[in-house]
Parts: C-alpha cells; structure tokens; sequence
C-alpha cells in the first residue's frame, strides 16, 4: 500500500509539472576519482605532472612523496623487452604482408550477420573530444579483469576504466595511437564491429586538430576474445615524435590503475577516491610507422583462477596466486597475485589478503559462512529473533493500516499544495514563483547524453 502511494505520488507531481510547463532535469552526474596519481616511468625519462597534493598516506606508502617510484613488486617495464609481465609483445615494423594479415575490412564485417557495430556513429562524427560507450558481445579479459564494455574515444584510444570520468585519457586505456585527432573534415571517420570473437575500431582518415595539412591518419584496434590485442597502422604521415603535446597527450600502449577510497584524514567525514596507475606498457615512438603490427598477447594471471583449490594450486610465471577471503559485503572472495595489484586492491587490503598463507585448506563453505566482523553471536541473535517473531507480526499488521492512511493524507496535502502553488505562479508572472516558472520550461529540458566529452589539457 505504501509503495502503491508513493507510485501515485510520484506520477501525479509529473503529470502536474508538465502539464504547467515545469521541467525535470536529468544531467550526467561524474562518479570519476578526486585525484589521479601515477608512478614515473623512465621509457622516455619525461617527468609526469602531479594532478593533486596528497593528504594522507597510500595503504602502503607505495606512493608517498614528489615525483613517485614504482612499486617494490612491479618491474618497470622499457622499450625493447618483449616481455612485460601481463602481456608479451610483439613488434612487426614496415611489413606489408603482416598489415594485409591483420587489417580488417570493417565495412565487409558489418554486413556479415550477427555482427554489432556502428559505420558513422552521430556523437563520433564532426567530432573533437568525444567518446561514447559501447557494449562487447563478449567477456574481454584486460589485465586479467573481465570487461564488457569500453569507451571509445575520437582521440586514438580506448577507454576501459570502471567508471566514466573526464580524465579518460589518464590511465586506464587501450592505445594504438593517443593524439588530439578529430573527425571534422570529410572524410574522417571511426568504426567499429563486434562479432562475438572479436571487437574492431577504426580511426579513419582522422587528423590532427591544427595540423590538418600533415594528412590524414588510418590505424585499427583489435580486442580478441582470449583477451590479445592488436595495433595495425596503415597510414601514419609524420613521425609520433613530430606530434604536438601542447593540447592532448600522445601515447602509445596500454594501462591499468586501480582505485581506492582513502576513508582516514577527511574532514567532514566523506571518503576521496584517488586512483593509482599500477602497470603500464609503452610503445616505442619509432616502431609506430606506416604497414607496422604491434601484437600484446595476454599472459596468465591470478585472477583467471575462480575457485580457491584452482588459485592456490595455480603454477603461472610471474605470479604467486593465493585465495583471498573476503567478505561479501566486499565483493565475496577471489583469487589475487601476492602484491595485491589489481583492481580489487582495496578489499585485499581490508581483508587482510597479504597476511594469508598460499597454503590454507580451501573448504567451499568457508567463504558462503563467514560470520561478519559486527555478528558478535549469531546464536543469541536468532533466538532472540524467534521469540519476538509473533509480536512482531501483529504489531506490524496495525502499523501497516495507520501507514496507508497517513500516506493518503500526506498524498492529498502534497497534491493540493503543488496545484496551488503553481496556479498561483501562472497568474502572477512578476512575482518570483512567477519567473521560476518562465526560466524552468519544457524547452529547457536536457536529457542524459550516451556520450562523454572528455578533458586533455593534463599531460600525464
């Protein structure tokens, strides 16, 4: 009776508002992090700006200070090692024969059936700074984390955080070719199709904003399904070292990053979100070239593993694997790398996951039986439960009546207010209700974008 109540309420005040030319603002709300930090990287022995001061310490005091380092347990990773640890990479450099191979005819694959994708996407066309998402037909593994959608951005690259923000060209990416490109001249465009065992994107013929006369660029991503990725570049007019920072930074790779609320030296008692970049693969300026293919198969990781007997008897080359048990209210157990560098490395550090033994018997109704940290004695709880049961219920049968009608009254003192209110303010147009009402009309209106326009002026 109350949900029912508050269903009509809800609708009458809409019909209402519309019927009297008030609008309903919908707007895109950024649930993105306050901060971003990132480690340095000595690949090209450039220096990143700090986005944001800290003011508390990292769970681990990884981060802390000016110009950070990486973490103990993560090598930093160099141009020329094929190697990087989630990831083996493979360099073909001016091979035609390698470009004809992997170049995919995305045009041919959209009218292939069961095939999703777009030719000429409304929010990507004429476009500069934009990005929309797209949901994946299939589970793409990144960094051992399943991904069902991504971003795809007019500037070269994939976006493939958690949570949209206007900082997607950070961390967090897949990039064949991260430069201040746009669609605005005929001609350029971006593609992509889905098949199920693979997902394609296209910058077509794109160019560089303020330098359109150094034509145009064509480069493809390609996401398979066992979680490899391909960078195919067919066309690229100038060398990436002549590309200008000034504007959009240029990158080449992929990244990932993980975020963490800091709970602890908050003021008013609010949580900051930062998010830690953790591992990142660069690409070589010099290897991006016209008929070049650069392959990134991915490498086993820990979090492929989704039972503990499976994790704790897992033996994979750079990882020690180990059964994390946590809470549900923390996302239930899983399996993690003895560093905890993973997205879900908030809740390995509250569960206490790096104290763990690699070998602790795994018994499947461990995890389903927890008994939580606030269940101080789950026995007396339920009998105390039992014996309140049937006052409980008769007691909730009376409330339940002088709810219904109190919720009517509430309902009818609610509609009459808004009606006259609203009379008032349509007769009375000099009055302030007046011009409340002539400033929030229908033509006013803004419904929620499917797209993003994202921020570029940070180098990092």
């Amino acid at each position: 009776m109350q949900l029912f109540c508050r269903c009509l309420l809800f609708v009458s005040l809409c019909t209402i508002l519309i019927a009297l030319d008030l609008p309903i603002y919908l707007r895109y709300e950024d649930t993105g992090p306050d901060h971003i930090l990132l480690p340095r990287h000595s690949v090209e022995k450039r220096r990143f700006r700090r986005l944001a001061e800290r003011t508390d310490e990292e769970d681990d005091g990884d981060y802390a200070g000016e110009g950070w380092t990486l973490p103990t347990d993560v090598k930093e990773e160099r141009v020329g090692d094929e190697d990087h640890t989630y990831y083996m990479m493979t360099s073909m450099i001016n091979n035609k024969t390698e470009v004809t191979k992997n170049w995919i005819d995305v045009d041919l694959m959209l009218t292939q059936e069961n095939v999703t994708g777009n030719r000429r996407h409304v929010q990507l066309v004429n476009g500069h700074r934009k990005a929309i998402g797209v949901n994946l037909t299939f589970v793409f593994p990144f960094y051992g984390h399943n991904m069902t959608n991504v971003t795809i951005a007019t500037g070269g690259f994939l976006y493939v955080g958690d949570q949209t923000h206007s900082w997607l060209a950070a961390t967090q990416y897949i990039a064949p070719l991260m430069a201040n490109f746009n669609t605005l001249r005929n001609g350029s465009d971006i593609l992509y199709a889905d098949d199920g065992e693979q997902f394609v994107c296209e910058w077509r013929r794109v160019q560089l904003r303020g330098q359109e006369t150094k034509g145009p660029f064509n480069f493809q991503l390609t996401l398979l399904k066992s979680g490899d990725i391909t960078f195919v570049y067919k066309d690229v007019p100038i060398p990436i070292n002549d590309i200008s920072e000034d504007q959009h930074p240029v990158k080449l790779g992929i990244s990932d990053a993980y975020l963490y609320e800091h709970k602890k030296g908050m003021g008013n008692g609010a949580a900051k979100r930062v998010i830690y970049e953790y591992h990142r693969i660069e690409i070589a300026h010099e290897n991006a070239i016209n008929n070049s293919v650069i392959r990134l198969k991915a490498q086993p990781t820990c979090q492929q593993f989704t039972t503990c007997s499976n994790c704790s008897n897992a033996t994979i080359e750079h990882f020690n694997c180990s059964w994390c048990h946590a809470k549900k209210e923390h996302g239930g157990p899983f399996c993690t790398d003895s560093g905890g560098l993973h997205r879900r490395r908030q809740q390995w550090v509250e569960n206490n996951c790096k104290d763990q033994s690699r070998t602790i018997y795994c018994n499947g109704n461990d995890d389903e039986n927890e008994i939580e940290d606030n269940d101080d004695s789950t026995t007396s709880t339920i009998a105390s439960t039992n014996a309140t049961k049937t006052n409980g219920e008769h007691l909730e049968k009376n409330a339940r009546g002088s709810m219904g009608i109190s919720t009517l009254l509430l309902l009818c003192v609610t509609v009459v207010a808004t009606v006259a209110w609203l009379a008032y303010a349509y007769y009375n147009p000099h009055t302030p209700s007046g011009q409340l009402l002539i400033k929030y009309r229908p033509s006013r209106w803004r419904a929620p974008m499917s797209h993003v326009r994202y921020s570029a002026s940070v180098h990092m």
